[in-house]
């Protein structure tokens, strides 16, 4: 993702993203720097943006090699993976800890199969999630972790919990904008 980015409605994502959702088969991602989320509903209809715009909640879980953030809403829901091996990848900026009672504010894009924006949302987190995140990107980042363990983690834990994750699987949880 560029520095600076120029998201707009039914207009495509920025190449890159889209890019990488394509080659990755990923349905979204996470870029923390930017506080953006980005969503790609493959069967998107202009209904789900109901869905998208209405009551959602958000859950952050740490594992050993990343970090998922669930993101539930009324219709669908996405698992955004975080790994350090991305991060040192992509060059990813320290991240300064939250201050006390920090509602952290992300954007949140909603892009159907052909990687056209169709929802645009900013929303705030608990501080106890903006907390979470943080205290995730600390540990993992400061893991020695290789691909093959990455992969090896990601794949039992899909296989394990093929549909959606246990509520104990996450560490912290709260309603986006609460």
């Amino acid at each position: 993702m560029s520095d600076v980015e120029i998201v707009a409605l039914n207009q495509p994502l920025d190449p890159e993203i889209a890019k990488i959702m394509r080659g990755t088969g990923m349905s979204g991602g996470i870029s923390l720097p930017h506080r953006s989320v980005t969503m790609v509903l493959h069967d998107y209809s202009s209904a789900d943006n109901v869905s998208f715009e209405s009551t959602a909640g958000f859950r952050v879980g740490l594992r050993n090699s990343f970090m998922i953030i669930n993101l539930a809403f009324s219709k669908f829901n996405f698992d955004i993976i975080w790994s350090p091996l991305m991060a040192k990848m992509n060059n990813e900026p320290d991240m300064a800890p939250p201050s006390p009672g920090e509602r952290m504010v992300f954007s949140f894009i909603l892009a159907d199969g052909g990687y056209i924006v169709r929802g645009l949302r900013s929303s705030s987190i608990s501080p106890a999630c903006a907390m979470a995140i943080w205290r995730a990107r600390q540990n993992l980042m400061g893991k020695d972790i290789n691909a093959n363990d990455f992969r090896a983690e990601l794949d039992a834990l899909f296989a394990a919990y093929p549909r959606s994750f246990p509520d104990t699987f996450f560490h912290e949880s709260c309603v986006l904008g609460d």
